[in-house]
């Protein structure tokens, strides 16, 4: 295989962040304490659920007939999209699949970023782009703002 060495290392720093922000916990630091958050992969999977449920207070409590859909239209269409794409990318790189009972989309975004540096410098931009937007859409309908996870790098 051929190692490209004229792909900007700023390219390959913005993807091994954005990977380590998509698929690691995120450290914050909050009046003197640490607070670690899910990474925000599995944020986003969780932001699926059902939309609107709480749980009823007290046996007397009930419900107040509306509208509920049993998903969050954004976080799914943004992980839909996610895991498309990267199984995409998966196929033409011709990684290797990750062992059984390993979360496959986390493995997979680790090794592109292990593989980034050996790939023309065309196509690790073009990779740099779509783990950005993955990362960007993942935080948005997380409910990060973007600026604060680009202070935690």
């Amino acid at each position: 295989m051929t190692v490209y060495t004229g792909t900007a290392p700023g390219v390959l720093a913005q993807i091994t962040a954005d990977v380590h922000q998509l698929t690691r916990a995120i450290h914050l630091a909050h009046r003197g304490r640490i607070i670690t958050q899910a990474c925000l992969l599995d944020q986003l999977r969780a932001s699926i659920g059902p939309a609107g449920r709480c749980p009823m207070e007290g046996p007397s409590r009930r419900r107040v007939a509306e509208s509920r859909p049993p998903v969050a239209a954004g976080p799914m269409e943004a992980l839909s999209t996610l895991y498309v794409e990267l199984a995409g990318w998966h196929v033409r790189l011709w990684l290797a699949s990750p062992p059984y009972g390993v979360d496959w989309q986390k493995a997979s975004l680790r090794a592109l970023a292990r593989y980034a540096p050996e790939l023309a410098p065309s196509v690790a931009e073009w990779l740099s782009v779509e783990v950005h937007d993955w990362w960007a859409s993942a935080a948005r309908e997380s409910g990060w703002n973007l600026a604060e996870l680009l202070r935690l790098r």
